[in-house]
Protein backbone atom coordinates (compact mmCIF):
# COMPACT_ATOMS: atom_id res chain seq x y z
CA UNK A 1 0.00 0.00 0.00
CA UNK A 2 2.48 2.83 0.56
CA UNK A 3 4.20 2.49 -2.79
CA UNK A 4 0.97 3.27 -4.20
CA UNK A 5 0.92 6.31 -6.73
CA UNK A 6 -1.10 8.59 -4.14
CA UNK A 7 -0.65 7.26 -1.01
CA UNK A 8 -0.61 9.52 1.49
CA UNK A 9 1.34 8.71 5.31
CA UNK A 10 -1.10 10.64 7.10
CA UNK A 11 -4.27 8.98 6.11
CA UNK A 12 -2.82 5.33 6.67
CA UNK A 13 -5.29 4.87 9.85
CA UNK A 14 -7.96 5.72 6.76
CA UNK A 15 -7.16 3.40 4.44
CA UNK A 16 -6.90 0.46 6.76
CA UNK A 17 -10.24 0.92 8.15
CA UNK A 18 -11.91 1.55 4.83
CA UNK A 19 -10.23 -1.82 3.36
CA UNK A 20 -11.10 -3.48 6.41
CA UNK A 21 -14.87 -2.92 6.17
CA UNK A 22 -14.96 -3.13 2.60
CA UNK A 23 -12.77 -5.82 1.56
CA UNK A 24 -14.03 -6.31 -2.16
CA UNK A 25 -12.40 -3.16 -3.42
CA UNK A 26 -8.71 -2.93 -4.56
CA UNK A 27 -5.67 -1.20 -2.52
CA UNK A 28 -5.61 1.59 -5.17
CA UNK A 29 -9.73 1.70 -4.93
CA UNK A 30 -9.05 2.31 -1.40
CA UNK A 31 -6.56 4.93 -1.60
CA UNK A 32 -8.54 6.94 -4.45
CA UNK A 33 -11.62 6.74 -2.45
CA UNK A 34 -10.30 7.94 0.60
CA UNK A 35 -8.46 10.42 -0.86
CA UNK A 36 -11.63 12.03 -2.38
CA UNK A 37 -13.12 11.80 1.11
CA UNK A 38 -15.40 9.32 -0.32
CA UNK A 39 -15.01 6.81 2.57
CA UNK A 40 -18.21 8.06 4.18
CA UNK A 41 -21.76 7.96 3.16
CA UNK A 42 -22.69 10.09 0.42
CA UNK A 43 -24.75 13.31 1.27
CA UNK A 44 -22.94 12.89 5.18
CA UNK A 45 -20.19 15.37 6.29
CA UNK A 46 -21.33 17.70 3.84
CA UNK A 47 -18.82 20.93 3.73
CA UNK A 48 -19.80 24.34 1.65
CA UNK A 49 -18.46 24.84 -1.43
CA UNK A 50 -15.55 27.65 -1.40
CA UNK A 51 -16.75 29.54 -4.39
CA UNK A 52 -13.51 31.49 -4.21
CA UNK A 53 -11.73 28.56 -6.05
CA UNK A 54 -13.42 30.34 -9.27
CA UNK A 55 -12.75 27.42 -12.00
CA UNK A 56 -11.73 24.96 -9.43
CA UNK A 57 -14.71 24.98 -6.96
CA UNK A 58 -15.85 21.47 -5.95
CA UNK A 59 -19.11 20.77 -5.90
CA UNK A 60 -19.94 16.74 -5.08
CA UNK A 61 -22.54 15.00 -2.53
CA UNK A 62 -19.56 16.21 0.10
CA UNK A 63 -19.26 19.70 -1.28
CA UNK A 64 -22.99 21.75 -1.65
CA UNK A 65 -23.74 25.36 -2.74
CA UNK A 66 -26.64 27.66 -1.28
CA UNK A 67 -30.03 27.93 -2.89
CA UNK A 68 -29.22 31.20 -4.24
CA UNK A 69 -25.62 31.02 -5.68
CA UNK A 70 -24.80 32.01 -9.02
CA UNK A 71 -21.87 33.51 -10.61
CA UNK A 72 -22.38 36.60 -12.56
CA UNK A 73 -21.01 36.12 -15.71
CA UNK A 74 -24.20 33.69 -16.89
CA UNK A 75 -24.68 33.97 -20.70
CA UNK A 76 -27.45 32.41 -23.10
CA UNK A 77 -26.24 29.98 -25.94
CA UNK A 78 -27.08 30.58 -29.21
CA UNK A 79 -29.49 28.29 -31.40
CA UNK A 80 -26.09 27.29 -33.54
CA UNK A 81 -24.25 25.41 -30.64
CA UNK A 82 -27.31 24.45 -27.60
CA UNK A 83 -31.03 23.91 -27.54
CA UNK A 84 -33.26 26.52 -26.90
CA UNK A 85 -33.00 28.32 -23.36
CA UNK A 86 -29.75 27.29 -22.42
CA UNK A 87 -27.16 29.42 -20.88
CA UNK A 88 -23.19 28.86 -18.77
CA UNK A 89 -20.65 31.09 -18.14
CA UNK A 90 -18.94 33.13 -20.57
CA UNK A 91 -15.32 31.91 -20.61
CA UNK A 92 -16.79 28.42 -20.58
CA UNK A 93 -19.19 28.93 -23.69
CA UNK A 94 -15.95 30.78 -25.66
CA UNK A 95 -13.76 27.73 -25.28
CA UNK A 96 -16.77 25.39 -26.09
CA UNK A 97 -16.85 27.21 -29.14
CA UNK A 98 -13.13 26.79 -29.71
CA UNK A 99 -14.53 22.96 -29.42
CA UNK A 100 -17.42 23.07 -31.50
CA UNK A 101 -15.52 24.65 -34.77
CA UNK A 102 -12.47 22.34 -34.49
CA UNK A 103 -15.32 19.77 -34.41
CA UNK A 104 -17.24 20.95 -37.03
CA UNK A 105 -14.05 20.60 -39.51
CA UNK A 106 -14.10 16.76 -38.68
CA UNK A 107 -17.34 16.64 -39.60
CA UNK A 108 -18.42 16.64 -36.25
CA UNK A 109 -21.68 18.25 -34.86
CA UNK A 110 -21.79 18.89 -30.64
CA UNK A 111 -24.21 20.69 -29.33
CA UNK A 112 -24.98 21.22 -25.83
CA UNK A 113 -28.19 19.84 -24.14
CA UNK A 114 -27.78 21.48 -20.38
CA UNK A 115 -25.47 23.82 -19.64
CA UNK A 116 -26.60 26.35 -16.33
CA UNK A 117 -29.00 25.53 -13.88
CA UNK A 118 -30.17 27.38 -10.54
CA UNK A 119 -31.38 25.53 -7.47
CA UNK A 120 -34.84 25.74 -8.04
CA UNK A 121 -34.77 23.72 -11.45
CA UNK A 122 -32.66 21.11 -10.31
CA UNK A 123 -35.00 20.37 -7.11
CA UNK A 124 -37.60 20.47 -9.43
CA UNK A 125 -35.65 17.50 -11.43
CA UNK A 126 -34.76 15.85 -8.72
CA UNK A 127 -38.21 15.98 -7.42
CA UNK A 128 -39.47 13.97 -10.51
CA UNK A 129 -36.72 11.80 -10.91
CA UNK A 130 -37.75 10.36 -7.11
CA UNK A 131 -40.43 10.28 -7.37
CA UNK A 132 -40.69 8.30 -10.58
CA UNK A 133 -37.88 6.10 -9.75
CA UNK A 134 -37.13 6.46 -6.18
CA UNK A 135 -34.55 8.42 -4.10
CA UNK A 136 -31.86 5.28 -4.31
CA UNK A 137 -32.10 5.28 -8.09
CA UNK A 138 -32.52 9.02 -8.65
CA UNK A 139 -29.12 9.65 -6.70
CA UNK A 140 -27.43 7.75 -9.19
CA UNK A 141 -27.58 9.64 -11.88
CA UNK A 142 -29.19 13.31 -10.54
CA UNK A 143 -27.71 15.61 -8.13
CA UNK A 144 -29.32 16.92 -5.22
CA UNK A 145 -30.43 20.21 -5.27
CA UNK A 146 -27.36 22.57 -4.09
CA UNK A 147 -25.39 19.40 -5.06
CA UNK A 148 -25.28 19.88 -8.82
CA UNK A 149 -22.50 21.65 -10.84
CA UNK A 150 -24.91 22.61 -13.18
CA UNK A 151 -25.35 25.39 -10.04
CA UNK A 152 -21.71 26.50 -11.14
CA UNK A 153 -22.64 27.23 -14.48
CA UNK A 154 -19.36 25.67 -15.51
CA UNK A 155 -21.03 21.68 -16.66
CA UNK A 156 -22.37 21.09 -19.96
CA UNK A 157 -24.13 18.18 -21.10
CA UNK A 158 -22.90 17.72 -24.77
CA UNK A 159 -24.76 15.21 -27.10
CA UNK A 160 -24.54 14.75 -31.21
CA UNK A 161 -26.64 17.00 -32.88
CA UNK A 162 -29.96 15.13 -33.96
CA UNK A 163 -29.51 12.13 -31.88
CA UNK A 164 -30.33 11.74 -27.97
CA UNK A 165 -27.81 12.58 -25.24
CA UNK A 166 -28.02 8.56 -23.74
CA UNK A 167 -26.94 7.68 -27.15
CA UNK A 168 -23.79 9.67 -26.98
CA UNK A 169 -21.62 6.98 -25.83
CA UNK A 170 -22.46 5.11 -29.54
CA UNK A 171 -21.52 8.24 -31.75
CA UNK A 172 -18.47 9.52 -33.21
CA UNK A 173 -18.38 13.20 -31.33
CA UNK A 174 -17.69 10.80 -28.26
CA UNK A 175 -15.25 9.50 -29.54
CA UNK A 176 -13.21 12.66 -30.14
CA UNK A 177 -14.56 14.88 -26.84
CA UNK A 178 -13.29 11.86 -24.48
CA UNK A 179 -9.57 12.22 -26.28
CA UNK A 180 -9.89 16.07 -26.74
CA UNK A 181 -11.92 17.70 -24.62
CA UNK A 182 -8.79 18.51 -22.42
CA UNK A 183 -7.14 20.82 -24.66
CA UNK A 184 -9.98 22.96 -24.84
CA UNK A 185 -10.05 23.05 -20.68
CA UNK A 186 -12.60 20.76 -20.61
CA UNK A 187 -12.79 16.87 -18.63
CA UNK A 188 -15.37 14.11 -18.38
CA UNK A 189 -16.58 14.26 -15.34
CA UNK A 190 -18.37 11.12 -13.90
CA UNK A 191 -16.28 8.40 -16.00
CA UNK A 192 -16.86 4.93 -16.13
CA UNK A 193 -15.89 3.16 -12.98
CA UNK A 194 -15.47 5.36 -10.87
CA UNK A 195 -18.98 5.49 -9.37
CA UNK A 196 -17.54 4.64 -5.82
CA UNK A 197 -15.60 7.75 -5.90
CA UNK A 198 -18.15 10.49 -7.95
CA UNK A 199 -21.37 8.81 -6.81
CA UNK A 200 -22.75 8.37 -9.92
CA UNK A 201 -23.21 6.23 -12.66
CA UNK A 202 -21.02 6.58 -16.14
CA UNK A 203 -22.48 9.80 -18.12
CA UNK A 204 -20.35 10.22 -21.30
CA UNK A 205 -21.77 14.14 -21.88
CA UNK A 206 -20.95 15.46 -18.74
CA UNK A 207 -18.06 17.52 -19.04
CA UNK A 208 -17.02 20.06 -16.63
CA UNK A 209 -14.37 23.16 -17.45
CA UNK A 210 -11.70 23.54 -15.06
CA UNK A 211 -9.21 25.40 -17.36
CA UNK A 212 -6.21 23.82 -20.07
CA UNK A 213 -3.38 23.16 -17.63
CA UNK A 214 -6.29 21.33 -14.97
CA UNK A 215 -7.76 19.28 -17.53
CA UNK A 216 -4.40 18.20 -19.10
CA UNK A 217 -3.55 16.85 -15.46
CA UNK A 218 -6.60 15.27 -14.71
CA UNK A 219 -6.73 13.60 -18.45
CA UNK A 220 -2.95 13.06 -18.10
CA UNK A 221 -3.52 11.72 -14.13
CA UNK A 222 -6.56 9.80 -15.21
CA UNK A 223 -8.57 10.20 -12.02
CA UNK A 224 -10.83 12.05 -11.25
CA UNK A 225 -11.41 15.81 -10.80
CA UNK A 226 -13.12 15.00 -6.72
CA UNK A 227 -9.42 13.25 -6.45
CA UNK A 228 -7.85 16.09 -8.24
CA UNK A 229 -9.26 18.66 -5.73
CA UNK A 230 -8.71 16.77 -2.71
CA UNK A 231 -4.74 16.44 -3.54
CA UNK A 232 -3.56 19.46 -5.15
CA UNK A 233 -6.10 22.23 -5.07
CA UNK A 234 -7.97 21.75 -1.24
Amino acid sequence: MINAKYFIEDKLEAYLNYQKENSEHSTDDVISIVNAGADKDFYTDVKKADTSKGYLILVNKFYELDKNFTFDDIVPISLQHAYSGRSIRKEVLDKFIDMWQDAQKLDLSLIVSSGYRDYNLQESLYTDYSNIYGQEEADTFSARPGYSEHQTGLALDIAAYGSSIDDFEKTKEYEWLKDNAHHYGFILRYPINKTHITGYDFEPWHYRYVGKEVAKEIYELDITFDEYYELFIK
